[in-house]
């Protein structure tokens, strides 16, 4: 008796228009960088967000100058707000245990808007900036990287031509793991994962980059020094943590959007999944309120709480969980 494949018709048609689509390579690189973040959190500043705060706040004390001007408060602390709501939430969908398929693309863009958040929050406090748009942002994002832990201070510069050396800052031997393999639970391989990623995010900017020239000025290809040097005048001369992001929510809710709820069952989608993603970006929080504290001082952040904790609507029938950001306060 002859056993019919399972049909998948969507999948098929996808298939015709990208034939170099590989869906089970983009979820299991989408799940092993997120949980090698979260690795890499766990293992250098603690697994609670207190001890993340008191971590960021050490290292911002020698790293991070205090402002002698007045900062933009509402762009500060309106984007640290907005940040802590998309952590919040991501913290009820794991106290639920949300963990529908089609919870996954939602709660990704959320981990994306909680660290987008966070960096326009720390931008401002940094030099001003009000966020023009994610592109300006991304960019905007080299000016600060320098100043942050690990692991957002990764970065990817362009050596020659479309090549870039992926480098983690504090890990410098550090080397490059195959993603698509299963993540260990050592923090050498966590960070070869992270180093994976970064570099696979360069050569995708390098390809969307040509892609655009392709199509703008109808380049056939880069063989060509005229064509060459046209492409690396386009090209990022550094590939940061926010390429990084920007790309994962990319594939969730754009190029690869059915990659995670369509198909048969997998239990990489658990929610310990969206632990990690509600970790990261409470780890991000937490750096953007030391920062804040760091630059502006203490008594804006500290009138910034206190109003969250009297305004912030439905925190009287929340969790101990979704509260967690009282230890932020506290700190």
């Amino acid at each position: 008796m002859r056993i019919q494949r399972k049909a998948y018709w969507l999948y098929d048609q996808i298939k015709v228009e990208k034939p170099d689509w590989e869906p089970m390579f983009a979820m299991q690189s989408t799940i092993n960088w997120i949980h090698a973040l979260r690795m890499e959190i766990d293992g250098e500043y603690g697994t609670s967000i207190g001890e993340q705060l008191g971590h960021c706040d050490t290292y911002f004390t020698s790293h991070v100058r205090t402002r002698n001007n007045p900062a933009p408060l509402a762009q500060v602390f309106g984007t640290l707000f907005h940040s802590l709501t998309f952590a919040v939430s991501l913290t009820s969908l794991c106290e639920h245990e949300a963990t529908g398929p089609w919870v996954f693309p939602s709660a990704i863009v959320m981990y994306y808007y909680a660290t987008y958040n966070s960096v326009l929050s720390m931008l401002a406090a940094l030099n001003d900036y009000r966020g023009e748009n994610h592109s300006t942002t991304i960019t905007a994002f080299n000016d600060l990287r320098g100043l942050l832990p690990h692991p957002l201070n990764m970065l990817a510069n362009r050596v020659s031509g479309e090549t870039y050396r992926a480098r983690l800052s504090q890990y410098s031997d550090a080397t490059s793991t195959d993603l698509s393999r299963s993540l260990n639970d050592s923090r050498e391989s966590a960070r070869g994962m992270l180093l994976a990623y970064l570099s696979g995010t360069a050569k995708w900017k390098a390809d969307e980059v040509k892609d655009h020239l392709r199509y703008k000025k109808k380049i056939a290809d880069f063989r060509s020094k005229a064509n060459r040097e046209l492409r690396d005048s386009f090209l990022p001369d550094e590939v940061n943590y926010m390429n990084c992001a920007f790309r994962y929510r990319g594939k969730a809710n754009y190029r690869d959007s059915i990659f995670l709820p369509y198909g048969e069952k997998h239990s990489w989608l658990s929610v310990d999944y969206l632990e990690s993603l509600r970790i990261v970006s409470c780890f991000t929080l937490a750096c953007a309120v030391a920062f804040a504290k760091r630059r502006l001082g203490k008594k804006p952040l500290r009138e910034f709480w206190d109003d969250v904790e009297a305004n912030f609507r439905g925190k009287d029938t929340a969790s101990p969980r979704e509260l967690f950001w009282r230890e932020l306060m506290a700190g």
